[in-house]
């Protein structure tokens, strides 16, 4: 035998913890278990978590974040049911004891119950389903002297309960296989109805509102054999019982009915796919498993028949297919006592398979299998330690992203071309309300701890942050963010806030401590945030094109890069026109942006009226802005064309028009521009 002296680091730490918890709490009980005295439950535990602790050291080491773990509820029962929920945690219901375990994330136990409903055997498949409201609903067989009727009940979130249901007619007994929900919320019931003295048996459909109020109940010439059925995507229903699939609408009517001929024990409760139902078959001898695909009509598909060798499926569970969220289709069997997951492609073959490691020590029974809403495998079923004097208890396994488990190994499985017949058959329906009654279910809080039986976190754990450690004047303030390979449900920044990023307005030393509650551990990251500094250089916010006919405009800085205006990148630019020029400096992750406006030379900017009333504004008639112009001579003229004002000064002394009546005149303007031409404008002007 080998050992890994990595997988020993990392979980006898794990060991002494478990053993630990038993030390320090001498008066732990498990949830039920009032059929065991105290002091041997107690021995029991320890020899348990012996024998899980000497199996540890020999479990190959796995660097991923699966885990395997098993949890102090002792389970004699044969079924159980794995669902997902939106957090990405799951849920497991047991039938034979009508206990729900609510999971986080990371395999914690949030929350136990257990419901006070009538003790039955139970036969089903599909008993237990989350709702689409975010809670959970389960199906049982309730036992009266002559018949089984049937109840169903529905919770919330938490696990209390919103209302329970019966179901029953006084002359049949109700075998009920499935419960589930259809697009709109409606919960429906599907069942065997054997006419109590013997004769009809009937399969039966029937459908609630989301509040548990019968909508409409019909009966099918088909029963007698167990079966299951699913809402469809087009709001109908496949029915399956035995051989037959009953394909119905909205309303329960009948749309199709097939045969499907592969062997004698057919009742596993089809999968729809998005492109038609994967029929799971189970052949003569019972260990082999047929696999068949049809169309949405019930016509086959062409060479979708695919068989499994013998004895793939193990010793207690009957297989069957999950579709995850993202399109995956996987199965759950147990190979040689091992449970094994086996990925399908579309057309049926398998793409991969891995197997839960046991040894001689350990049996692990594969009960139920979902995908988590990242698209993981769930495998829930009961591990025992030792010989079956130990106590079983529920295991829960997460997969990999790559769905292979921690304590993994590849299992050989394929499958071959196989045959079935497909046949129409007919199938008539008739109304049949059932009597609804409701039921009172008491609730009973549990205590259950979880020990880590196989999983090792990514090593080591750790974070970075990120985000520009730089802060700059001009700029929004930083946001500083994590990179991890891992997920951090617990922030503390150094300033007190605890989300997974922080907004930085100011320079210093910035820290966090982000903590993975899965795996009780803490990492830190500190970064140094400095003040962003552009050097100095000479820059001209404007400048006249007079003295010559370009303008070098320099914006070097040492290792900063440049954008001007036009998308050029050198440090300097040349303005040889009139016009804005603007460029944007990037240095150290800060950007810098400058302006400077390029003028014309000669600037004559000349008015068309003036007001001289008195108010000290537009009292003059003189230039605006002026530039590159001299020697100006400033001519005034009535409309006679008589002169009646001069002046050389046209910036500032122009023409008041103090002796002269509102109205037009026309007025000539002699200068010199910059480059010594002689120039003459004319033009009129409004004294008002």
């Amino acid at each position: 035998m080998s050992f890994s002296l990595a997988k020993m680091r990392v979980f006898k730490p794990i060991l002494l913890k478990s053993l630990f918890i038993l030390k320090q709490k001498p008066t732990f009980q498990l949830s039920f278990s009032k059929r065991i005295p105290t002091n041997l439950r107690s021995l029991l535990l320890k020899f348990t978590f012996l024998f899980l602790g000497i199996f540890l050291f020999c479990l190959p080491a796995s660097a991923q974040d699966g885990t395997i773990q098993t949890y102090s509820d002792m389970y004699f029962g044969r079924e159980l049911k794995i669902l997902p929920t939106p957090d990405q945690g799951w849920a497991v219901y047991e039938p034979d004891s009508f206990k729900l375990f609510r999971f986080n994330a990371c395999g914690k136990v949030e929350w136990a119950k257990k419901y006070s409903l009538p003790p039955t055997n139970y036969s089903g498949l599909d008993f237990f389903i989350t709702t689409r409201a975010g809670g959970f609903a389960f199906l049982n067989l309730a036992p009266e002297p002559d018949r089984l009727y049937t109840q169903i009940t529905v919770v919330d979130n938490r696990g209390n309960v919103l209302w329970s249901k019966s179901v029953s007619d006084p002359n049949y007994s109700l075998t009920s296989y499935s419960i589930g929900q259809d697009p709109k919320g409606n919960f429906f019931i599907f069942a065997n109805a054997s006419k109590i003295g013997g004769g009809e048996v009937a399969l039966m459909l029937t459908k609630l509102s989301e509040t548990g109020t019968q909508l409409w109940s019909r009966f099918y010439n088909r029963g007698g054999f167990w079966g299951g059925a699913i809402a469809t995507q087009d709001y109908g229903f496949l029915l399956r019982s035995g051989a037959s699939l009953i394909k119905t609408d909205s309303l329960g009517q009948v749309v199709w009915t097939k045969s499907v001929k592969s062997g004698s024990t057919d009742y596993i409760t089809p999968l729809e796919v998005e492109d038609g139902y994967i029929v799971v078959c189970l052949t003569n001898s019972l260990f082999r498993t047929a696999l068949i695909k049809l169309n949405k009509d019930g016509t086959p598909v062409p060479s979708s028949c695919r068989s499994f060798h013998d004895a793939l499926w193990g010793f207690s569970k009957f297989p069957f297919l999950r579709k995850s969220a993202g399109g995956k289709l996987a199965g759950l069997f147990n190979v040689e006592g091992r449970p094994t997951s086996v990925l399908f492609d579309d057309s049926l073959n398998v793409v991969s398979s891995h197997s839960i490691l046991t040894n001689w020590m350990v049996l692990i029974n594969g009960l139920d299998l979902s995908f988590s809403a990242d698209d993981r495998l769930l495998v829930s079923g009961v591990i025992s330690f030792g010989d079956v004097a130990f106590i079983p208890q529920l295991f829960v396994s997460r997969s990999n992203p790559d769905l292979s488990f921690s304590c993994d190994t590849i299992a050989s499985v394929s499958t071959f071309p196989d045959a079935s017949t497909i046949q129409t058959v007919s199938t008539s329906a008739v109304l049949h309300p059932m009597q609804t009654d409701n039921k009172t279910v008491l609730v009973e809080d549990l205590v259950v701890e979880s020990f880590l039986y196989c999983g090792v976190p990514p090593a080591p754990l750790s974070i970075q942050i990120e985000g520009d450690s730089v802060l700059c004047h001009t700029a929004k303030p930083v946001i500083l963010s994590l990179k991890s390979a891992i997920t951090f449900d617990s922030f503390l920044w150094s300033d007190g806030s605890a989300k997974s990023t922080l907004s930085v307005s100011k320079p210093g030393k910035y820290w966090i401590q982000a903590r993975n509650s899965c795996w009780q551990e803490t990492a830190s990251d500190t970064i140094l945030v400095r003040e962003g500094e552009f050097p100095s250089i000479p820059w001209i916010e404007s400048y006249s094109l007079c003295q010559a006919d370009s303008f070098l405009l320099n914006a070097e800085m040492p290792e900063a890069s440049y954008r001007w205006q036009d998308g050029s990148t050198s440090p300097a630019f040349l303005a040889t026109n009139p016009g804005e020029y603007s460029v944007d400096i990037t240095l150290n992750g800060c950007v810098k942006s400058l302006q400077t406006e390029i003028e014309d030379c000669e600037i004559l900017d000349i008015p068309n009226l003036f007001t001289p009333d008195g108010n000290a504004l537009n009292e003059r008639f003189v230039s605006g802005k002026m530039k590159g112009v001299r020697n100006q001579h400033l001519e005034i003229f009535n409309r006679w064309g008589q002169k009646i004002h001069e002046s050389n000064d046209f910036k500032t002394e122009g023409w008041d028009g103090k002796t002269s009546l509102p109205g037009v005149y026309f007025w000539s303007l002699s200068y010199t521009n910059f480059k010594g031409e002689s120039k003459t404008k004319t033009g009129i002007i409004e004294k008002q």
